[in-house]
């Protein structure tokens, strides 16, 4: 029988993932599993933990990103580092047999990636058409509560939206 369908995987219960702590230490991090155990990066067991294709998170600057292991055409594995944050996504490569250099790059990366951009500026609403929508309202409008309403629309149309 093949892999399950989707409503199948959805019934899972969700499993606790190993973890990549310390990422930016000097030690260059551990892989922490959820019974507790740890293994350093550049370890034996960090090896083997890869070879089998598990998916891990990594602790990084904008929260977690989840290392995923791939198979290419061929079979040989490889893994891509995924992160979300606000509704952006960002993906990078990691390699083959990642390593604490390879973990700390895509952390930046990605880091890169997903920054807010500060200096980009707010789009506004309004164009010509509404601007002479409101000019017509405003020349027609004689009753004081309905000009203030008109005003008020003319301002939430100005407002910036992001």
């Amino acid at each position: 029988m093949g892999r399950p369908g989707p409503a199948r995987r959805m019934g899972r219960p969700r499993t606790q993932r190993a973890t990549v702590q310390g990422l930016a230490s000097e030690s260059g991090g551990e892989l922490v599993f959820p019974d507790g155990r740890s293994c350093r990066l550049d370890s034996l067991e960090f090896a083997t933990f890869l070879s089998l294709g598990e998916a891990f998170a990594v602790q990084y600057e904008h929260g977690v990103f989840l290392a995923v292991a791939d198979r290419r055409h061929r079979g040989s594995l490889y893994w891509m580092a995924r992160a979300y944050l606000k509704g952006k996504r960002a993906a990078t490569y990691l390699g083959q047999r990642p390593g604490s250099k390879e973990l700390q790059q895509a952390a930046h990366e990605l880091a890169v990636t997903l920054q807010p951009q500060v200096d980009d500026p707010p789009v506004t609403v309004v164009s010509s058409v509404i601007e002479e929508i409101l000019a017509e309202m405003r020349a027609r409008e004689t009753d004081p509560d309905r000009r203030r309403a008109v005003e008020a629309l003319a301002d939430l149309a100005r407002t910036p939206s992001v």
